[in-house]
């Protein structure tokens, strides 16, 4: 099939179309559903002949578009002109008719041009409607049916414009066809267009037009500083992720020929591609950079080494120190010599399988001493390295190597990663290409941070604790240190790293972040996910179009309710202080400490997870020998009972006519026994070549036995190391189970797959039971012995920081006073009061700065309209309408904010002051709003009860007697 070549803008990133790694088939899912049966049906497609497009007209949705922008001024001006309601006088010009469809009724529709010179779709738009083609449309569309839709959409993204058409065609009685849908379309695309440069002109007139204006003034409670206030660090809290629902498939396995289109995205909101490709090498270069010239030689050489798919080297170049898999065994004891048996077979080779490293007890995912060799299997997996990887790796998946994130080759763009304020409004975001979550989109999306917000700002991410290192390695890492730009990871997420890393970058014991959760991604992603049915197989425009009225409407949204969030987190904050106060202070009583012993324990729990090593190399590979041996004795002992069963095998078989299936039976036991002796020779003999080869290594020149120093303490160790793995598996599984239930409740869900994820649950509770069978039986073998994990302790798992403090086997930290539960209890109170007086403290400045706005947008609307009002009377109508408009939402808003100053242990201010570098002599001579004058001294408003006001009633007084009325109504009835 031919492909356009102007479709296909990123040739560099395509990869080849490769099956996914075993294990992460889930990359290939979103969390807006139905990508599995999206895959199906185009491979299905694919299989099928396709239709053949003899057509060679593929630039017509170019030319259309350059005749569209032939006349879009003139559009623009006479839709305001419309929408102002100004009059137009008629010309003596012939009027003709056009087909024109409204909501609710379609008919042919009489119109009178200005002048003969008059575009069709310029009167057209006079008088309220848009033509479904730029010269000569056969049918108008009213501008009031195109925004029914648009907010039909807003509030619903899933309603399609197919949705839409079929609704008129039921409305208008008449039957569907295709052509309506592209005719929609096309005149739903240019009314978009007119929008967009009405708001162009609306931002001209507000002096909005400056560079980077949006993302400097998108959220007033961030962003508006004002003269005089305190300071407040961080400055700016942020956070970024990416998603995975907002796909398009690529032209390549859709039927058809892709038409040439040039149009891209109209606002700001996008980092382009080339921008973000400058750090497309990041990784690399810094794992390169933090390797000398010898380590680069390594790496290549084990790249030659691998196979031709990347994955394990021929069993000829394996590597001596991978071992089997781990196997328990009894104590050690001297080990028997099997006697040769007359059916000795050949030797066979040593068979070695690949098994994982065992688990770090260093699980922390930064290192403050710079060493970039612990990123080795961050970068990537398929490269060996001594040092095992993190947990926080482990456990999400975006943190992973690179060379498993390029995504399935079905997909053009794999999702969008975005960068939110704390308060929700969308700050900036970028594609994701082809791709997962690779680094060089939030190393893009700090780039642009850090060039229009300048320093001091927090960023929350999932992987922020592993982000780090890429950050102070890339380019970007002088700027970012010299900015004091810094990272935390979000509080839901943070609960599924490693403890280690939770107490240095947990919200938690974060100062200056308050009560933020930096879980605004999530929040977004649940509603923006409702796109995804209608832009996969969307053009790249129209996808970008629909993400763009997205996070437009969701901005003013998060506007409208600012007012609400400022309120609900005061309220969280002072109860949070009250009752966490008198909690922390009854612990702190019955401990006997103080809050100084609650931040020193802080840090001696820090350092003692810095302070915690990786199992020495040499360590590992006594454990892999002692483990060597217990297997050989193993197989010793096996090998001397088949021996032994096979020479006192009554070897006598009857050959009994009758019962010929009897004599069939006792044979096939003789050759059974027969053959568990040859192959229990076997395995012993290959055992015995690896202790063999084990001990040469070592340079062992006598074989270890019970009783010896060596011997125990190795074998002590290995008890450790066989507690970590099993703790290690059961932690997996718990970790599986928390993500599959949360992926049952998740909005779009197929059927077909939650069934296999319902099974998949039942599957893993019980081997979530047999792994905690065997971590119990490891536990009880440890000297001293661990406590026993019940089944309803897994069941109660809220964080799986839990597992860190049963980690480390070497040091009993039970004893240590951070250790134990009420002096942990007592941490969390203390440091929850601290982040929410922290949080009370952002509050009071974010209300003056929230209020502050809405009183000098109100002076610049103010202006504006006079301004225009005689030389620009359409722009003033449109000035005056948006004014309109946001003085409801700012009513609103000031209620919330009147609300939250009546609250008990309210610190702050509701009062106006002036931005940071501006003059406020120029706004105080322009009438305030009345809901800038609101007394806050009045009666407080309880804005979640509705009044109902009696129809006719004008006053109090007047609702009572009518109230009266009926109430003595009744008692004459009665």
């Amino acid at each position: 099939m031919d492909i356009d070549p102007l479709d296909d803008e990123w040739d560099d990133e395509t990869p080849s179309n490769i099956p996914l790694p075993p294990g992460e088939e889930a990359m290939f899912f979103s969390n807006a559903g139905g990508d599995q049966e999206l895959c199906h049906e185009l491979f299905a497609e694919e299989k099928t002949s396709k239709r053949v497009d003899g057509r060679t007209r593929h630039d017509r949705t170019l030319i259309r578009t350059q005749e569209w922008e032939a006349q879009r001024d003139e559009l623009v001006d006479a839709y305001l002109t419309w929408h102002s309601g100004i009059q137009q006088t008629l010309g003596e010009v012939a009027c003709w008719t056009m087909h024109c469809i409204d909501f609710f009724e379609h008919g042919r529709r009489v119109f009178f041009p200005p002048s003969t010179s008059t575009r069709i779709n310029v009167t057209l738009a006079l008088h309220g409607y848009m033509g479904t083609a730029p010269i000569r449309p056969a049918v108008a569309i009213s501008f009031k049916c195109l925004e029914a839709y648009r907010q039909v959409h807003r509030v619903c993204p899933r309603f399609s414009i197919q949705a839409q058409v079929r609704a008129l065609c039921y409305l208008h009685m008449v039957p569907m066809e295709s052509a309506l849908v592209d005719q929609f379309s096309i005149a739903f695309d240019m009314y978009l267009e007119i929008l967009h440069h009405v708001d162009q002109k609306v931002n001209v007139a507000l002096r909005r037009d400056t560079p980077n204006w949006r993302m400097l003034n998108a959220c007033a409670p961030c962003m508006y500083k004002l003269n005089d206030e305190s300071p407040l660090s961080p400055a700016l809290l942020v956070t970024m992720d990416g998603n995975q629902s907002l796909k398009l498939v690529d032209d390549q396995f859709r039927s058809g020929k892709p038409l040439a289109d040039t149009r891209t995205a109209r606002t700001d909101l996008w980092i382009p591609p080339d921008e973000v490709d400058q750090f497309k090498d990041e990784v690399q270069a810094q794992r390169l950079a933090s390797q000398g010239p010898g380590n680069r030689a390594k790496t290549s050489t084990s790249q030659s080494m691998q196979g031709p798919s990347g994955g394990a080297p021929p069993p000829s170049v394996m590597p001596s120190d991978i071992m089997p898999p781990f196997t328990s065994a009894p104590p050690a004891s001297h080990l028997p010599t099997p006697p040769s048996l007359s059916s000795a077979t050949s030797l066979s080779p040593v068979v070695i399988h690949k098994r994982a490293a065992p688990t770090s007890d260093n699980d922390d995912c930064d290192d403050d001493d710079g060493d970039g060799d612990e990123d080795d299997d961050w970068f990537d997996i398929d490269e060996p390295s001594p040092d095992p990887t993190s947990i926080c790796v482990k456990r999400w998946r975006n943190a992973g190597p690179e060379s498993r994130k390029r995504m399935f080759a079905l997909f053009n763009i794999t999702g969008i990663f975005v960068a939110l304020c704390r308060h929700g409004h969308c700050l900036v975001m970028c594609d994701m290409v082809r791709s997962g979550e690779l680094m060089k989109y939030p190393l893009a999306i700090v780039n642009k941070l850090i060039e229009v917000y300048g320093s001091d700002i927090k960023i929350g991410y999932d992987i922020a604790c592993a982000f780090s290192k890429i950050v102070r390695r890339s380019s970007l890492g002088a700027r970012v240190a010299a900015l004091n730009v810094t990272g935390v990871v979000p509080a839901f997420h943070g609960h599924s790293h490693n403890r280690s890393c939770q107490v240095r970058w947990h919200p938690l014991y974060m100062p200056g972040v308050g009560k933020e959760d930096f879980e605004g991604c999530e929040r977004c992603f649940s509603e923006s996910n409702a796109l995804a049915p209608g832009t996969r197989l969307s053009t790249a425009f129209h996808r970008h179009q629909a993400i763009e009225q997205f996070f437009t409407f969701w901005s003013d949204q998060k506007h409208s309710e600012s007012g609400k969030f400022l309120y609900d987190n005061y309220c969280q904050a002072l109860e949070i202080i009250e009752d966490d106060t008198e909690a922390l202070k009854l612990l702190l009583r019955q401990l006997s400490i103080s809050t100084v012993d609650l931040e020193r324990y802080l840090e001696e729990e820090r350092a003692y997870f810095k302070s915690r090593r990786i199992e020495p190399p040499e360590v590992t590979a006594e454990l892999d020998y002692l483990e060597s041996l217990t297997r050989l004795k193993a197989a010793g002992h096996a090998a001397v009972a088949a021996k032994s069963a096979a020479e006192h095998l009554d070897t006598f078989v009857q050959m009994d006519i009758t019962d010929s299936l009897a004599a069939k039976k006792k044979q096939r036991q003789i050759n059974s026994v027969r053959t568990k002796a040859r192959t229990a020779q076997a395995r012993w003999e290959i055992l015995e070549l690896e202790v063999l080869r084990r001990e040469e290594d070592l340079g062992i020149d006598k074989r270890w036995q019970p009783g010896e120093e060596k011997y125990d303490a190795a074998f002590r160790e290995l008890g450790h190391r066989k507690y970590r793995l099993a703790l290690d598996k059961l932690e997996t599984l718990v970790v599986r189970r928390l993500f599959e239930l949360s992926k049952l409740q998740l909005s779009g869900t197929g059927y077909k797959l939650r069934e296999k994820i319902g099974k998949a649950l039942k599957a893993r509770a019980e081997a979530i039971k047999r792994a905690l069978a065997e971590y119990n039986l490891c536990a009880r073998g440890l000297s001293p012995p661990r406590d026993e994990l019940l089944w309803a302790d897994i069941l109660d798992m809220s964080t799986l920081a839990d597992f860190d403090l049963l980690r480390d086997t070497r040091q009993d930290i039970r004893a240590m006073s951070w250790a134990k539960p009420p002096q942990r209890r007592a941490m969390n109170l203390h440091f929850n009061i601290l982040r929410a007086k922290e949080e009370i403290y952002r509050l009071n400045i974010e209300i003056s700065r929230l209020f502050t706005f809405m009183v000098d947008e109100h002076a610049a609307f103010y202006e504006a309209v006079c301004t225009n009002l005689l030389t620009n009377p359409s722009i003033a109508h449109e000035l005056s309408r948006r004014w309109q408009q946001r003085q409801g939402s700012h009513r609103r808003i000031v209620q919330y904010l009147q609300k939250t100053s009546k609250l008990s242990g309210f610190t702050g201010k509701l009062e106006a002051g002036s931005r940071l570098g501006c003059v406020r002599e120029r706004t105080q001579q322009i009438p305030l709003p009345q809901w800038a004058k609101l007394d806050t001294d009045t009666e407080e408003l309880d804005l979640n009860d509705v009044v109902a006001a009696i129809p006719g009633a004008t006053t109090e007084h007047e609702e009572e007697v009518f109230v009266d009325y009926v109430d003595s109504l009744g008692e004459q009835l009665a």
